[in-house]
């Protein structure tokens, strides 16, 4: 679960991390302020379907950065 999964879409190149996957790995989330229950991590983010990566290159145009502006 998490990192690990293989996210291939059909005709698409992996693209390269901004930054190394390791340092999500290093985030202690028991340190948030919001309660989850149970707890997640980078590895197991809850739902079976979540995965926590770095943005990549290709993010940008596929507009997932368009999500993180502060509105």
């Amino acid at each position: 679960m998490g990192m690990e999964k293989n996210l291939v879409i059909a005709d698409e190149k992996p693209s390269e991390y901004l930054y190394p996957p390791e340092l999500i790995n290093r985030l202690d989330f028991s340190k948030s302020p919001a309660t989850f229950k149970p707890s997640i991590s980078a590895a197991h983010p809850g739902e079976e379907w979540m995965v926590v990566r770095p943005l990549q290159r290709a993010d940008y145009e596929k507009g997932f950065l368009q999500l993180l502006e502060d509105q």
